[in-house]
């Protein structure tokens, strides 16, 4: 279960990075995100704190499969539009 992990650190030169990962993790006494890759490497991004993130519908897919996986029950979506 992957998906796209996009983000933009503030600034001057505003371009945005797309990671394709199997989850992430915010480390917020050390001010990083830790990148899961799929190849079972890692990517971290330091000073956090001057990023912003973008998590497209994928990423909600993945976390409801691992919801119904840990709840061994189906979990309906609430999508309002």
């Amino acid at each position: 279960m992957t998906y796209v992990f996009k983000y933009r650190r503030q600034g001057f030169f505003n371009t945005t990075k797309s990671v394709k990962v199997t989850g992430h993790n915010y480390i917020h006494d050390q001010n990083k995100m830790v990148l899961f890759k799929p190849d079972g490497s890692l990517e971290e991004i330091v000073e956090w704190s001057k990023c912003g993130v973008i998590l497209g519908t994928d990423w909600v897919a993945v976390t409801k499969q691992r919801m119904e996986k840990d709840a061994g029950t189906s979990i309906p979506l609430n999508i309002q539009g």
